[in-house]
């Protein structure tokens, strides 16, 4: 099968291509050369290539004229031509990056929702004094402390207190019932301080330090 080669725009050789590959490539004025030309010739100026492009040829003009010299050699490759092939240079196709855009956009939506949700979930946070002893049992505290229920339920003081439990210790709770988790035990005798939640038989109680520890039910604190 007769093979040939073409010039691109960038007067680069390509091929070897067959016929019916090559006029998918070439117009009527691109430079080809096959087998047995002497020189590199316009296509329209080749009969099969005219035919096959749906030209007519025609024969009568000049040759075209190669200024590198006349081809020499009898073997089927194209005359020699200085700059070889080069690949062209590829991007990233335009729906890559269309993908990475909306990529990006999803990513920042959700890291948007957790931010949204986490700042919607924050409990209210309320805080109470510690000034001196103003008497024997009532503390005021001035450093803040969490409290993590509303201030409305919650008595502003804290009120000192010992253990008393018929096993002598109990457990100290992460809420306001037995269901809770379990954060820490007093015994009989530990001073604590306590404050009464309106409403509920569990108080907030807080360690010697008057840091907040947990959850105790009042039957186990006694006012000292």
């Amino acid at each position: 099968m007769k093979m040939y080669f073409f010039m691109d725009a960038n007067m680069q050789r390509r091929g070897p291509y067959a016929l019916q590959v090559l006029v998918t490539f070439i117009a009527p004025h691109t430079l080809v050369w096959t087998e047995g030309m002497a020189q590199w010739a316009p296509a329209a100026t080749i009969p099969e290539i005219a035919k096959a492009l749906g030209i007519s040829s025609h024969p009568s003009q000049p040759p075209f004229v190669n200024h590198e010299g006349p081809y020499v050699g009898g073997t089927t490759d194209a005359p020699h031509v200085s700059n070889p092939v080069q690949s062209p240079k590829k991007g990233l196709h335009p729906a890559v990056w269309a993908l990475v855009v909306i990529l990006v956009l999803v990513i920042a939506a959700l890291i948007g929702l957790l931010v949204i949700k986490d700042g919607s979930q924050k409990p209210e946070i309320s805080t109470i004094a510690d000034t001196e002893v103003t008497t024997k049992d009532t503390v005021v505290v001035t450093k803040t402390v969490p409290v993590m229920v509303p201030v409305a339920n919650v008595s502003p003081v804290l009120i000192r207190a010992t253990i008393s439990d018929p096993d002598g210790w109990t457990n100290v709770r992460s809420g306001p019932s037995t269901s809770h988790q379990i954060v820490g035990k007093v015994f009989e005798g530990d001073i604590i301080y306590y404050q009464v939640v309106k409403g509920s038989n569990w108080y907030k109680i807080f360690d010697s330090d008057k840091c907040y520890w947990g959850y105790l039910h009042k039957s186990r604190l006694v006012r000292v």
